[in-house]
């Protein structure tokens, strides 16, 4: 007899470990690996509004007025380049030096983050192009040293390939490849 309270389940969905993230110039596929990572996080979120009416009032629809995708990553390796990336500016002198401090703007780049599954799928989340969030912190301790790079999904009209892409379909695409 089964056992109670088991639901139905398939073993090729459930997966476990991080991923690795590739990052790239906006506009062209990522093909950067930026190492060693200890995990990584999306997420997405929607602004609602919701329209009320009558007295006492009630919902009558409810319509998106933002949307948001992060992904944040742990790195653990050193690399210039990828901090520069992950704060939206800054000079990497190959891996020997890191300038910054005095630029407005933020840097776009392109995002993969692949997670292979435990029976041999990947999950794929591209995000078209984003910018970091401008923020770092760099601890010194006892432990490894991590770098959060937390970066933030930009609209984007087109895919890696030049395709149009559809007006719901803007900031990214997860996929999973058998």
């Amino acid at each position: 007899m089964a056992g109670f309270n088991v639901p139905s389940y398939t073993t090729n969905n459930i997966s476990i470990g991080p991923g690795v993230l590739f990052l790239g110039a906006a506009g062209a596929t990522p093909t950067v690996d930026v190492g060693a990572v200890r995990g990584g996080e999306v997420t997405i979120s929607r602004e609602k509004l919701d329209i009320d009416q009558g007295f006492p009032a009630q919902s009558i629809v409810s319509y998106a007025i933002e949307e948001e995708v992060t992904l944040a990553i742990t790195a653990i390796e050193w690399d210039f380049t990828h901090l520069a990336q992950a704060l939206g500016a800054g000079t990497a002198t190959g891996q020997t030096q890191f300038d910054f401090g005095g630029s407005p703007s933020f840097t776009e780049v392109a995002l993969k983050y692949q997670h292979r599954m435990a029976a041999g799928s990947t999950i794929d989340i591209d995000i078209w192009t984003a910018n970091g969030s401008g923020e770092m912190a760099i601890p010194f301790g006892d432990d490894v040293q991590e770098f959060n790079f937390t970066f933030n999904a930009l609209n984007s009209t087109i895919d890696w390939a030049s395709n149009t892409l559809a007006s719901d379909a803007s900031l990214f695409q997860i996929r999973r490849v058998d």
